[in-house]
């Protein structure tokens, strides 16, 4: 007679709970932009994205100045892997400080840089409608 203690049936219950409780306290990935941005850096918005053939150009509307390099450059990485041969970022924040330029290519890598984007600016429509 082949019978199983109940320790025996215990232990691979046990062993999938305490698993699964040290893989839910790993902290979030460099890549979860929307966690990882909305928890420790302030909230961000893409407006005005255009593709025109491999280029991506897009306003990168961030609630922090201070923290215009971390999110410009974790959007980048986001985008990276779409195919895309120039990524251009016009950093604006909406707290008033200084605007900011991020361009990322294979073969530059990421380059930041002040200086305000010319044209119309869609950062004031969009924190205006989120607030």
């Amino acid at each position: 007679m082949n019978t199983i203690t109940p320790l025996r049936r215990l232990f691979p219950a046990a062993a999938f709970a305490s698993l699964t409780t040290v893989a839910g306290a790993c902290s979030p990935p460099v890549t979860d932009i929307v966690a990882t941005v909305s928890e420790d850096v302030g909230a961000f918005d893409l407006a005005g994205a255009t593709r025109e053939g491999d280029t991506f150009r897009a306003f990168l509307c961030v609630e922090h100045g201070s923290e215009s390099d971390t999110i410009a450059n974790r959007v980048l990485l986001q985008l990276r892997n779409k195919g895309y041969q120039r990524i251009e970022l016009a950093v604006t924040p909406t707290d008033g400080s200084d605007a900011s330029r991020a361009v990322w290519t294979p073969s530059g890598g990421v380059q930041m840089d002040a200086g305000r984007a010319a044209g119309e600016n869609p950062c004031t429509s969009t924190t205006e409608a989120h607030e």
